[in-house]
């Protein structure tokens, strides 16, 4: 995925070049990039900076929305 903060768009790909992305990881993938944005927009540059933070972020809060019942 990628992200541009100018023009506040998410770009996100269907394929690789060897094979078909799930649902799943397109979806994380989104609120990986979602939460890029945010950081960044909310001045926190250095969490921003921190793939792993982001990515564990994204997979949890995928996680909790794919299994949450309310």
């Amino acid at each position: 995925g990628f992200t541009d903060y100018i023009s506040n768009k998410i770009t996100l790909a269907s394929k690789e070049a060897r094979r078909t992305i799930s649902k799943d990881e397109i979806d994380i993938t989104f609120i990986h990039e979602v939460i890029h944005f945010i950081l960044q927009k909310t001045k926190y540059p250095d969490l921003n900076n921190d793939e792993q933070f982001v990515t564990l972020m994204a997979r949890a809060l995928h996680q909790v929305l794919t299994t949450i019942k309310y």
